[in-house]
Parts: C-alpha cells; sequence; structure tokens
C-alpha cells in the first residue's frame, strides 16, 4: 500500500450507544492508534447519517461518510415494526456501502466487526475481523433467526474476505477449526487495541448504592459470562469478608433470563444489601473511577474472544482473578490470578479470599499494568493493520 492510498473503515454496525461497548472500544481505540499515527487523515469512515456527527466529532482527522437512511424504514423502527431494523441494516451495508467505497477511492476496506448483515465489497482487499464464533458455541440462547443469520454471514466472510482478522490464537484455530476450507495464512491474529489512563490520573467514584470495601466485575449479565457462580462464591464467602460485589453489565435480549436468574438467586439467598448491580450507564471517567475503587477485580467468563474487561482492570493495577477458559489466558499474558475449575463456586471463593488475605504489592501491580499497555498500546497494534493493509493491495494485480 502506497502513501497517500486511502484507508477505507465500516462503522455501519456503530451508533452512539455503541461507543461503551467491548466493541466500540475496540474499534475507537483502534482509530486512535491511526491517529497517533499520523495516518487519520488518509481514513474514510463509512457510517450511519445518524452516527456522523459524533463520529466527525471523535475522528476529526477522518474523512466521514455518511450513508442515508431509509426514512420509512426510520419510521417504522420507531414505531418498533419487526423486521424494519434488519431491512434497514441490510440496505446499508449490502446496496448502499459498495457505491460508496468505490467513489471514496480507498484502496482497502477494513471491518473492525464481523456484523452479521455485512458483505465483502467487490474490488478491492477486504480485512474482516472475527471477534469470536460465539454463534457456534452459545448459539442456544440466540433466536434461531439470529443464530442462522449470523452463521450465513461468517461463511461468506470465511469465503470472501483477503483476510480474517482474529483477536487471539484460540479464535484464530476456532476458525480455522469450524471452517476446515480456510487457508491458515488467511488468518491472522491482531489483538484489541487498548487504552486506559494512569492510575494516578483516574479520579474515584463509588454511585451513591455501593458500599465500600468492593470487589468488581464488567461484564454482560449473560450465561456465558457464568456471573451465578460467582455469586454462589460471594455467599460462602459473606461472613468471612466485609466486602460488598459490584456487578456492572446489562443484559440484551438473549440476557434477560439469565439477569432474571441473578435477581431471584440474590433475593432468595438474602444477599440484596451486599450485591448490586448497576446499569451500563456510566461515563467512562465514572466507569474507570468505578475499576480503581475496587480491592479486587473478578472475571468469571467461561466465553471470550479476546477478554477485555479483566485486561483494563490490570491496567489500572487491580489484582484480577479469572478463569482459564477460551482466550484469557493469552489476552492476560499469563500475569494475573487464575481459578478453575471454572463452575466450581467453592474454588473461586477461595482464591477470592486468598488474593484478599495476600494481595499482589503495588510494584507487581505496577509491572503487570506497564506490560500491558506495552502489548495492546492502540499505536502498536495501529501498525500490525498498516502492515496487513499493505501485504493485502501488494497481492491484488
Amino acid at each position: 500500500m502506497e502513501m497517500g492510498q486511502r484507508i477505507g473503515i465500516n462503522l455501519l454496525f456503530m451508533t452512539e450507544g455503541w461507543l461503551p461497548t467491548g466493541i466500540g472500544k475496540h474499534t475507537t481505540d483502534l482509530l486512535d492508534g491511526f491517529e497517533r499515527l499520523g495516518v487519520m487523515s488518509e481514513c474514510t469512515l463509512f457510517v450511519r447519517e445518524d452516527f456522523a456527527p459524533l463520529a466527525s466529532r471523535r475522528f476529526p482527522g477522518a474523512e466521514v461518510v455518511a450513508l442515508r437512511l431509509s426514512p420509512v424504514l426510520c419510521a417504522l423502527e420507531r414505531r418498533r415494526v419487526r423486521g424494519a431494523g434488519i431491512l434497514q441494516a441490510r440496505s446499508l451495508f449490502q446496496r448502499k456501502l459498495p457505491p460508496a467505497v468505490r467513489e471514496s477511492g480507498a484502496a482497502v476496506l477494513l471491518h473492525p466487526f464481523n456484523d452479521k448483515f455485512a458483505r465483502i465489497v467487490p474490488g478491492l482487499p477486504n480485512i474482516m475481523v472475527i471477534h469470536d464464533l460465539f454463534y457456534r458455541h452459545y448459539g442456544d440462547s440466540l433466536p434461531l433467526f439470529v443464530r442462522w443469520i449470523t452463521g450465513m454471514g461468517h461463511e461468506h466472510f470465511a469465503a470472501k474476505a483477503d483476510r480474517l482478522v482474529a483477536l487471539s490464537q484460540f479464535v484464530r484455530s476456532d476458525i480455522l477449526s469450524c471452517f476446515p476450507n480456510v487457508l491458515s495464512d488467511r488468518v491472522v491474529v491482531v489483538p484489541n487495541a487498548m487504552a486506559m489512563p494512569e492510575r494516578a490520573d483516574i479520579r474515584p467514584f463509588v454511585p451513591p448504592e455501593v458500599r465500600k470495601p468492593y470487589i468488581l466485575c464488567v461484564n454482560a449479565l449473560r450465561r456465558h459470562k457464568n456471573t451465578i457462580t460467582l455469586l454462589k462464591a460471594f455467599r460462602l464467602l459473606s461472613d468471612r469478608i466485609p466486602h460488598s460485589l459490584v456487578l456492572l453489565g446489562s443484559a440484551d435480549r438473549s440476557g434477560v433470563r439469565e439477569e432474571t436468574e441473578m435477581q431471584q438467586y440474590i433475593a432468595a439467598e438474602g444477599m440484596g444489601e451486599r450485591v448490586t448491580i448497576l446499569e451500563s450507564g456510566l461515563s467512562d471517567d465514572e466507569r474507570n473511577g468505578l475499576f480503581v475503587g475496587a480491592d479486587l477485580f473478578v472475571s468469571p467468563s467461561l466465553f471470550e474472544g479476546f477478554g477485555r474487561t479483566p485486561v483494563e482492570a490490570a491496567m489500572v493495577e487491580l489484582p484480577v482473578l479469572t478463569t482459564r477458559e477460551a482466550s484469557l489466558p493469552e489476552a492476560t499474558m499469563g500475569f494475573l490470578f487464575s481459578y478453575e475449575p471454572s463452575r466450581d463456586e467453592h474454588a473461586l471463593a477461595e482464591a477470592i479470599a486468598g488474593i484478599l488475605a495476600d494481595p499482589p504489592s503495588r510494584e507487581k501491580r505496577r509491572q503487570v499494568a506497564g506490560a500491558l499497555r506495552r502489548q495492546y498500546a492502540p499505536e502498536r497494534i495501529a501498525g500490525l493493520y498498516l502492515k496487513l493493509f499493505r501485504e493485502v493491495t501488494e497481492e491484488r494485480p
């Protein structure tokens, strides 16, 4: 890829509500990496027209191309007409994006998220980032149509993309196992770009409903996050430690049942005064402030394509306890505490008690934070993508 050639980036999945999510942070941190490397002026961001003003403010150095929404479908979406959102997404990704990309003169197109409605744009190299194959492993938690359309999308990505980017070796192995026709050299690992403020620059924030001291878990309230095991472990510990438990996260439609079961368990065990569930609605400053106020961060997840929140916690020098499932040992570089078996509340309770009784030194936590910051620095990860852009453009005649 030559200097001055444009980099197309498909952000049609992004809305304001996506910014604080793991996928939103992955995308914005990567774009910040391009800015730090001085190439943002070469980037063209393809966005929904209702996201364009925010995209222009957030990434002022980039060219922003706004794709028009259908007014009819917008009206139907506001009335919650079933299927209107699907038709809108298909129109944007599959009908309006290809001509916009061609008109932009982009030399390569990056899709930072494997949206189920995305399609490869012909005529230029496409790089698709695969965050995980959740639908293959926990598909029973998804509506049948969503599982089917997601599978169709991934079959398309596997067949058509010039490169599939996996966020971890775990995801790469999963892709090659699930799609045996994909050549191994077409699947490359580029981890999350991650930026967190230095601990000294974060102002602690404790919502009034949270009782100090506390243990923190930041995860979506979904079955594979295994929060119920953390609740059971906390009940076992409740007479041994003074801490409360704070769960920051919200349930999408696939997680409503799990959230209800957790609330029922909390009520049945009389834990309401010691357990606080906070909906994801905090600002970045408040969320970071909640991190640094915790004595311990726990992630009992059973499935991650990367595992962002425990790494974020370690970056601000918290003691962190995770499982050894999926990508977590890889993403955390083996630096953090872990327990197993993952669904064993007794093992988790003892691990929590041990860390609280004998936490790692401040110097050790600083060393871990520094190593993780260097590994996932946005400019380093952005540099890996630039190298990949050059490779795929040079392969094309």
